[in-house]
């Protein structure tokens, strides 16, 4: 996914990505594996607390609606605030 930018760091702004900081990028294509996505969005938290700036992507190369299905997660919030 690396090799393939050709935008460079201002191509992330529209995005509300600065590219300051590093970035976790967890690509999600089933609804089924979204446990993943929950235990990142927790450690994101974790890290954040403990003073560890991350941009947290989380791209959702399927069509399922990730928020719905997140729904009734405790961090719910902090994942759509991100």
């Amino acid at each position: 996914m690396l090799l393939n930018n050709r935008r460079g760091q201002s191509g992330l702004w529209s995005y509300g990505i600065s590219g300051d900081a590093p970035i976790i990028l967890l690509r999600i294509s089933d609804a089924e594996k979204i446990e993943i996505v929950r235990q990142l969005i927790r450690a994101h938290s974790y890290w954040r607390m403990k003073g560890l700036t991350v941009d947290l992507v989380i791209l959702n190369e399927d069509c399922f609606g990730l928020p719905a299905v997140l729904a009734g997660a405790d961090h719910q919030s902090d994942f759509l605030r991100h």
